[in-house]
C-alpha cells in the first residue's frame, strides 16, 4: 500500500485530466429537432450532434439567438432555443456553411 497521506510539498497530487470536448467522435450533420415533451407544452428548438467544441458552440448560440430574437441555452452538448424556430435555424446554419438536417419526423 503506497498511498500518500500527508506531504509538506505544495501543489496538488491529483492527476490532471484532459478537458472534455463535446466534439469528440461526432460524425454527420448537425441535427435540429423540435421538442415539446416535458416542457409544460412549450416548444423548444434543439440542436445536437454538434461538430465543434463548447466555446465555438456558445459563440454560435449567441449569434443565432440574436438573429432569431429569442432566448437560448447551451447544456449537455446541445443548444436550445425557446420557441419553434426549426426552419429558421436550418436556413441560418446552411447560410453559415454547416450541414444541418431535421431529426425525427
Amino acid at each position: 500500500m503506497n498511498k500518500l497521506v500527508y506531504s509538506s510539498q505544495t501543489g496538488s497530487h491529483k492527476k490532471d485530466k484532459p478537458p472534455k470536448s463535446s466534439a469528440g467522435g461526432v460524425t454527420g450533420p448537425i441535427k435540429v429537432r423540435l421538442e415539446k415533451k416535458g416542457r409544460g407544452g412549450k416548444s423548444v428548438t434543439v440542436l445536437f450532434n454538434l461538430p465543434f467544441d463548447s466555446l465555438t458552440a456558445k459563440e454560435i448560440k449567441k449569434s443565432m439567438a440574436a438573429h432569431l430574437g429569442t432566448g437560448s441555452t447551451y447544456k449537455d452538448g446541445r443548444i436550445e432555443f425557446q420557441g419553434d424556430h426549426l426552419e429558421k435555424v436550418l436556413k441560418y446554419l446552411q447560410l453559415k456553411g454547416y450541414k444541418a438536417v431535421k431529426a425525427g419526423s
